[in-house]
C-alpha cells in the first residue's frame, strides 16, 4: 500500500448507519445502552460568546443613550451564554457520539454481541465489517461494506424463501413419497376387484403427482442451500480482499474494484434464479 493509500485508511472511520439495516438499527440501540454519557466542556466556548454580546450590548445601549444599556448588556450577556453553552454542548456530544460510534475499539466490542451466535450469513458479514473497522482505503471499503451489506439482503431473501419452501412442504421426504407410490403400485398389481383397483390407481395417480412435486421442492430447497453457502464464500473473498489489501506494498497489488463487483453480481443474479425456482415451483403445486 502506498503511504498515500496508508494514510487514508488511517484516517478511514466506517459509519455505522450505513451498515446493513438489519444491523445497523441494533448496533445503533446497542451502543446508546453500553456506552457512556459524552464528556463536555463548552463553558470556555459559550463565556468568550457570551462577553462579545455583552459589549456589543452594551456598546448599542450607550451610543443609543439608554440609561440601562449595562444592565441590558448584564442580562442579555447571561441569555446568550446559556443559549451558546447548550448550544455547543448538544454539538460537542453529536460529534463525540459518532466518534465514539465509529471507533474500532467499540466496533469490536459491540458488533459481536449481536452477530455471534446469529445466522451463518450474518456471522460472515459481521467478519466483513470487523475487518473494514481496523482501517483501509476508503473507495475500496465503501464498495465491500456496499457488496457485502447486498449479499447480506440476498441471503435473508434466500431465508425467505425456504420458509416458504417448508410452508408448502407436507412434511414427509422423497424418499417416503417414493415409497408411498411403490406400495400403491403393488397393491394395485395385486388387486382382483376391479372396483378395488380403480379406486386404488386413482390413488396411485395422486401419489404420483405428490412425488413430483416433493421432488421438485427437494430439488429447490438444495439450490437455496447450495447459493446460501455461495453467498458465504463471497463473504470469505471480501474478508481475503481485505487481507491481501493490508499486506500490499504497492497501490499495483491492491485489489480490483470491478473484480469484487463481479463476483457479488454473478452471486446476486444466482440467488434471483433461485428466488425465481421457488416461486414457480410453489405456484405449480398450488395449481
Amino acid at each position: 500500500m502506498t503511504d498515500r493509500a496508508a494514510d487514508a485508511a488511517d484516517h478511514y472511520r466506517l459509519d455505522p448507519e450505513r451498515l446493513h439495516p438489519r444491523l445497523a438499527e441494533a448496533y445503533l440501540r446497542l451502543a446508546a445502552k453500553e456506552l457512556p454519557p459524552p464528556a463536555t466542556s463548552s463553558g470556555g466556548a459559550a463565556f468568550v460568546i457570551a462577553l462579545l454580546a455583552m459589549i456589543g450590548f452594551y456598546t448599542v445601549g450607550r451610543l443609543g443613550g439608554l440609561i440601562a444599556g449595562g444592565w441590558a448588556a448584564i442580562l442579555l450577556g447571561l441569555i446568550t451564554y446559556w443559549v451558546a453553552a447548550v448550544y455547543l454542548r448538544q454539538q460537542q456530544a453529536g460529534e463525540s457520539r459518532v466518534q465514539a460510534l465509529a471507533d474500532p475499539a467499540t466496533i469490536r466490542r459491540l458488533l459481536p454481541k449481536l452477530t455471534k451466535g446469529a445466522d451463518a450469513a450474518m456471522e460472515a458479514y459481521g467478519e466483513v465489517v470487523l475487518a473494514l473497522a481496523e482501517g483501509t482505503d476508503p473507495e475500496i471499503a465503501d464498495a465491500i461494506l456496499r457488496e457485502a451489506n447486498a449479499l447480506l439482503t440476498d441471503s435473508d431473501a434466500l431465508a425467505e424463501q425456504a420458509k416458504i419452501i417448508e410452508q408448502a412442504s407436507d412434511g414427509h421426504s422423497v424418499e417416503w413419497r417414493r415409497a408411498e407410490v411403490r406400495d400403491l403400485e403393488r397393491r394395485v398389481s395385486a388387486a382382483t376387484d376391479p372396483m378395488t383397483r380403480e379406486a386404488l390407481g386413482h390413488s396411485l395417480e395422486l401419489a404420483r403427482e405428490t412425488l413430483k412435486s416433493t421432488e421438485a421442492l427437494h430439488v429447490v430447497r438444495g439450490r437455496i442451500e447450495a447459493q446460501q453457502e455461495a453467498i458465504l464464500h463471497a463473504f470469505t473473498g471480501l474478508r481475503a480482499t481485505l487481507g491481501r489489501l493490508r499486506l500490499a506494498a504497492t497501490a499495483l497489488q491492491s485489489p480490483d474494484l470491478s473484480q469484487i463487483r463481479e463476483m457479488t453480481a454473478r452471486v446476486h443474479g444466482q440467488s434471483r434464479a433461485v428466488e425465481a425456482a421457488v416461486e414457480e415451483v410453489v405456484a405449480l403445486r398450488a395449481g
